[in-house]
């Protein structure tokens, strides 16, 4: 697998874990997929740890976006670090 496909198939696995509707104990060859990426042990089966994997991904997900979002609506920069004033 070349780079390319590589890229293709991480962003196609982001898309399908930042938009997951599965729902406890649904089976599906897309959950043995998520669990893999996610390197969870691939049941197939939509159980207790897959959710909250794919939970804390969708949360980590949507702060990154918000974040950059901001960032680029209200052109904020990362804080400058200063001297101590006591020194």
């Amino acid at each position: 697998m070349n780079l390319q496909e590589q890229i293709s198939r991480i962003q196609s696995m982001m898309g399908l874990i930042t938009e997951s509707n599965f729902k406890l104990g649904d089976s599906d060859d897309k959950i043995e997929d998520i669990q893999g990426t996610l390197k969870l042990e691939k049941t197939g089966s939509f159980n207790e740890p897959t959710e909250k994997c794919v939970k804390e991904f969708q949360t980590f997900t949507l702060f990154s976006a918000l974040n950059k979002s901001a960032i680029q609506k209200y052109h904020l920069v990362k804080p400058q670090k200063y001297a101590r004033p006591d020194l």
